[in-house]
């Protein structure tokens, strides 16, 4: 015979509420997911047709968290017991110095940008040998190219790398997020990317979107001049006469 009464009601609502609990949380988790990828998507297409004009903005955000993790590590390496005290002035102070650095040394930052990324992209990426000192070699002997060539020529090669990186991320975000579910990016990511034919689809439509970010950023790079991104001239151009005062080497505005 069922339970009747104010135990039995007892029992139901105490049944209802992981219920509740439960569905709300797929619920935030679901908004989460989504507005992650809305964020992503509209960085994304900031990054590809307006990457070079926040050139050096992007660097100093880079390098305001490249220094907080750095200074972390320091404080816990010269502290056995670090006090929240320390955290904060070791980060803040390694993050500071960073980011001045990248301001007024952005042809150094972003060849160590460039030349970093790139080696870990082939070791890990496309080696898939992150504990092997060999691919370690071979990857840091082409970064290191890349980032030579990166600080010669900093207007191309960051034009074309943010524009193709930006667009990329574009169109794999808004199919991921299209396909869903949005609650779990990971599994959505990964049944896109088990579709070659999409895939391949996706590639093409992203290569066209990168063509036309190359095209918007070099037309802006030549009639846009702010502090954020450097005035240097494209390779094998002189500057024309009456263009404006030259400042100290890599810095110039």
């Amino acid at each position: 015979m069922p339970q009747e009464g104010p135990a039995a009601s007892a029992d139901a609502n105490e049944d209802m509420i992981p219920a509740l609990l439960s569905s709300q949380e797929m619920g935030h988790l679901e908004g989460l997911g989504t507005a992650l990828f809305v964020l992503l998507i509209i960085s994304a297409l900031v990054e590809c047709f307006l990457g070079y004009v926040l050139f050096r903005l992007v660097l100093v955000v880079v390098a305001l968290m490249g220094g907080t993790l750095f200074g972390a590590a320091v404080v816990s390496w010269l502290r056995a017991e670090p006090t929240g005290l320390d955290y904060f002035v070791g980060c803040f102070t390694c993050a500071v110095i960073l980011a001045l650095l990248a301001w007024f040394f952005y042809r150094v930052a972003f060849g160590l940008c460039a030349a970093g990324g790139v080696a870990s992209f082939i070791v890990v990426g496309l080696l898939g040998r992150a504990t092997s000192g060999g691919a370690w070699v071979f990857g840091g002997v082409v970064g290191l190219a890349v980032g030579i060539y990166a600080f010669i020529y900093t207007r191309v090669v960051f034009i074309v790398l943010s524009s193709l990186s930006g667009a990329f991320m574009v169109v794999f975000a808004a199919a991921s997020l299209i396909a869903g579910p949005a609650e779990d990016p990971k599994a959505a990511a990964g049944a896109l990317l088990a579709q070659l034919w999409l895939v391949v689809m996706l590639s093409v439509i992203s290569a066209a979107l990168a063509g036309a970010g190359v095209y918007v950023q070099l037309k802006l790079s030549r009639s846009i001049r702010l502090a954020l991104m450097p005035q240097d001239e494209l390779p094998g151009r002189r500057r024309s006469r009456g263009g404006g005062r030259v400042g100290p080497r890599f810095t110039r505005v």
